[in-house]
């Protein structure tokens, strides 16, 4: 059973060619057109 507080953790390291940001960022800007959220969160 996990214990929170008790220590555990998760790490992860992204490491990508940032040149490719500005069409990842516009990808998600168009999934988020596409799937826009509905109702209030």
């Amino acid at each position: 059973m996990d214990e929170p507080g008790m220590g555990n953790e998760l790490r992860f390291r992204l490491q990508l060619d940032q040149t490719y940001l500005p069409a990842i960022i516009d990808s998600l800007l168009e999934v988020e057109a596409a799937f826009p959220i509905l109702g209030k969160p």
